[in-house]
Order: structure tokens, then C-alpha cells, then sequence
């Protein structure tokens, strides 16, 4: 995978980590993973305006640039919905039928 995928990776993994404690956590599960998301956007957004030297999984990172920064809502969003339809399966099976 080396030093590019893992610069990609990891964002996002933190994106949909993120998303899916706060989804977890809170009564709006996907609204709350799409606002970490949105964190993670402007995080990204910064990382692309960063001036100075970046270590160098920050710079492929930035290399990305644009086209990488919408996968962060899509992952966080999908966090969401994965941990929504996993409360959802929860509830359903504590009912005693």
C-alpha cells in the first residue's frame, strides 16, 4: 500500500470512526456522523491551505487535494447509517414478541 494509500486511508478512517461514535452516542445518528464529517471537510480544506513544510503523509494527503474531501461526508454519512440500522436491529431483537 505504501506511504499514499495509507495517507488516504487514514483521514477517511478517522472520518468514519468519528461519525460512528458520535452516531453512537447522540439521538440523530446520521445527522451527528455528517457533522463530523463537515469537521473533518474543513480539516482537510485547512491541511490544502497549510503553509510551510508538512511531514510526508500530509503532503500526499494534500496531493489528493479536492477530489479527496467529499469522501469524508460520504464515510462519515455511511457511519452513520450503518450504526442507525444497527440500533434499529438491536431494538428489535430486545422486543419480546
Amino acid at each position: 500500500m505504501g506511504i499514499g494509500g495509507g495517507a488516504l486511508i487514514a483521514p477517511l478512517a478517522r472520518s468514519f470512526v468519528g461519525g460512528w461514535v458520535a452516531a453512537r452516542i447522540g439521538s440523530r445518528p446520521i445527522l451527528l456522523a455528517v457533522i463530523v464529517g463537515g469537521i473533518s471537510t474543513i480539516g482537510g480544506f485547512m491541511l490544502l491551505l497549510a503553509r510551510g513544510p508538512l511531514p510526508g503523509w500530509m503532503q500526499m494527503e494534500a496531493m489528493f487535494g479536492f477530489s479527496a474531501l467529499p469522501f469524508h461526508l460520504v464515510v462519515a454519512g455511511t457511519a452513520g447509517w450503518i450504526c442507525k440500522n444497527s440500533k434499529k436491529r438491536r431494538a428489535a431483537r430486545a422486543t419480546p414478541a
